[in-house]
């Protein structure tokens, strides 16, 4: 059984991943001309309402609580073998475990600690003290959003450096269904990598699936989050993240080629769904099912609800003769149009309860979800 679509699917390109924790270059802190606050900021930012010379742990929980995030620990914390605590925790694993942000610090009491937000941007703070005291404060920070975190040509490796501590620090205890009340042990897969259809612009799209380690059962599926970068003067920048934007798989994990990115509309320039496609069997019977996400008002929200395409009850028992007395497919065609979203129109034909049956259904997007305004036999 095959989902076809009438327009063309955008080529993945497929490459092995592994999974790096991000750490900024060290620098050398000593020799920094430190500011008070550094704003050059095009894009949007979430608050920043600490102040110079605080205490950092009270700088730290304004930051965390304003949305501010930082690479979370390891599963079980660092260990002495772990690389960070070598380089940048003076050897000592308490450091690193207190302070999963530290990104460098210079032997004269300056360290630098690192933050991101949802927007990509990435803020940089400047303490001066003792680790691991009270008396370790705030000096300066910086934010450094126009910059290009990926400098040069597109890196697929660089890019995963990039996400890795925004799946990291997310909260997974929060999302809905995807700890069990024994645990919460985050497993993330970079699934693939997608050139977005725009054609005003040069944009990359990454894909992750993320679930609780050891669950595995058959309507166990991943949270999928989604990246997407944009060409800059001088490289490539993280402009949007979606963390835990959809569910979709079984058995725990999710085939790459079970998701592809579409054009869906034009709003002046080309607007981009993400399709999610899959099948399964249960009870004797085969379906597939298609699902589409779009970035509607800023946010990247389900937009073709879940549609079944295809069936198949040849293994339930109830055909005659052999024969399946359900059984049947679709086409779907993403109708181009003028301008927003356009039209999808949805062909099934085969066998159904015996019958065989011909149809049409066409959706069209009401400005918040695509809805079913006509049927045809």
């Amino acid at each position: 059984m095959h989902v076809k679509f009438g327009s063309t699917i955008i080529e993945k390109k497929k490459k092995t991943t592994k999974f790096m924790y991000h750490r900024l270059g060290l620098i050398t802190l000593a020799s920094m001309t430190f500011l008070s606050a550094v704003f050059s900021v095009s894009a949007e930012v979430l608050e920043i309402k600490i102040r110079k010379n605080m205490p950092y742990q009270d700088a730290k929980d304004l930051l965390v609580n304003a949305g501010w995030q930082y690479a979370s620990l390891p599963a079980y914390g660092y260990r002495e073998t772990d690389p960070k605590v070598r380089s940048e925790c003076f050897g000592e694993v308490k450091i690193c475990n207190e302070y999963p942000e530290l990104s460098a610090c210079s032997g004269q009491g300056y360290c630098q600690m690192s933050f991101y937000d949802h927007f990509g941007n990435v803020l940089s703070v400047t303490t001066y003290g003792s680790l691991l005291s009270e008396e370790l404060h705030v000096i300066g920070w910086s934010l450094n959003s126009e910059e290009a975190t990926i400098k040069g040509e597109w890196n697929f490796q660089q890019a995963q450096k990039i996400i890795l501590p925004y799946l990291q620090s997310n909260n997974w205890n929060n999302v809905e269904g995807f700890c069990d009340e024994s645990s919460c042990n985050p497993v993330h897969t970079f699934l693939n990598q997608y050139e977005l259809p725009y054609k005003n612009k040069e944009a990359m799209l990454v894909a992750t699936a993320s679930i609780n380690k050891g669950s595995d059962c058959h309507a166990c599926a991943p949270h999928l989050s989604f990246f997407e970068f944009e060409k800059q003067a001088t490289g490539w920048k993280l402009v949007n993240s979606y963390l835990a934007a959809s569910h979709w798989g079984s058995w725990g994990t999710v085939e790459p080629s079970d998701i592809t990115v579409k054009v869906l509309g034009n709003n002046g320039d080309n607007l981009y769904g993400i399709v999610h496609e899959g099948s399964g069997t249960g009870q004797g019977w085969f379906v597939s099912s298609t699902l589409i996400y779009a970035k509607v008002d800023g946010s990247l929200r389900e937009v073709l609800p879940v549609l079944q395409t295809s069936a198949n009850n040849s293994g339930a028992g109830g055909g005659q003769n052999g024969i399946a007395q359900t059984d049947w497919d679709s086409k779907i065609t993403i109708q181009p149009g003028t301008t927003g979203f356009f039209n999808i129109l949805v062909e099934r034909q085969g066998i159904r309860e015996g019958k065989p049956f011909s149809e049409r259904e066409l959706f069209k997007f009401d400005g918040q979800t695509y809805v079913s305004i006509q049927v045809e036999s």
